[in-house]
Formats: C-alpha cells, structure tokens, sequence
C-alpha cells in the first residue's frame, strides 16, 4: 500500500526528513547537528526540546522536585477519581430518601 505521503518522504530512493512533520535526529554519530548534546558518556544524545536556563523548566527540575510533582498529580487524580465515583453508590439510597427517580437525583 502505497500513499501519497510515503512517496513524497522519498526523493530519488532517500528519505526526505522535512517531508516527514516531527522527525528530528535524536543520536548524532558523526557530531554535526548544532543543537545542546548529553554530557558524559551520552554526548552524542541531542538533548530535543533543548533545556533552557529558567529555573522554572521542568527539564532543569531537580530530581526531588520531579517526583514530587509526579506524587502530586498521581495523588490529584486518585483523590478526584474517588470523589466523582462515590456518588454512584449514595444515589440510590438518595433517591429512595427523596422519592425521587434515580435520573432525577443523579441530575440534581
């Protein structure tokens, strides 16, 4: 199966990387991308999206600081999860109480 995309990612048997939206070089073996690489023994990882020099960047976040905004956001949605799922099991006792349709309860 054959696309017009895919034929136009090629030009004479090589890939046309600006054909392709989102394709970047994230592994630079030969050094030539001028773009901020990994330090260490990962210097040819280019660093994409490129870290900035505000403190505020998550990329520039300590490893702490990380983990508790993942605790956060983790303990966020569990305790919405449970507050918007423990009304299903009041509804039925309110709408007994009330003499009201179970629709009619949910809704009010």
């Amino acid at each position: 199966m054959t696309s017009k995309i895919h034929n136009s990612a090629y030009t004479n048997g090589r890939l046309n990387e600006e054909a392709i939206p989102g394709t970047v070089h994230l592994v630079d073996l030969d050094g030539t991308i001028q773009a901020e690489h990994a330090k260490g023994g990962l210097s040819d990882v280019v660093l994409l999206p490129a870290p900035s020099t505000d403190p505020d960047d998550p990329l520039n976040w300590s490893s702490i600081r990380k983990l508790l905004s993942t605790i956060s956001m983790c303990v966020y949605v569990s305790v919405i999860s449970l507050a918007l799922s423990a009304i299903y099991g009041a509804i039925v006792p309110i709408s007994v109480e009330t003499g009201l349709t179970v629709d009619r309860a949910y809704s009010s």
